[in-house]
C-alpha cells in the first residue's frame, strides 16, 4: 500500500507523494507537494527507479517518503 499524506482539505490520508500535482483520494482537490529534507532543510531531488524516493544533494543521502517533510500547496483551479 503507498504511503499517504494527510490532506489540508479534508483531514484524511489522500495525497499520494509520489506525484505532484497529486488529487486527494477523498476530497478529489489538487494539491501541489515539494519535499524537504528532515536533516538539513534542503529541497529534494525525486529519485524514481525501482521505487520512489528523493536525494538531498547537500547531505548527499537518499531520503524515504516517510522522512521527507512536505509543503502542500491547493492548486489553482
Amino acid at each position: 500500500m503507498a504511503y499517504l499524506l494527510k490532506c489540508p482539505s479534508c483531514q484524511q490520508e489522500g495525497l499520494d507523494p509520489r506525484y505532484s500535482p497529486s488529487p486527494c483520494l477523498h476530497c478529489g482537490k489538487q494539491f501541489s507537494m515539494i519535499g524537504f529534507c528532515p536533516v538539513c532543510h534542503s529541497q529534494l531531488l525525486k529519485m524514481q527507479c525501482c521505487s520512489v524516493g528523493f536525494f538531498c544533494n547537500t547531505c548527499n543521502e537518499l531520503v524515504s517518503k516517510k522522512q521527507a517533510r512536505f509543503t502542500i500547496t491547493p492548486c489553482d483551479d
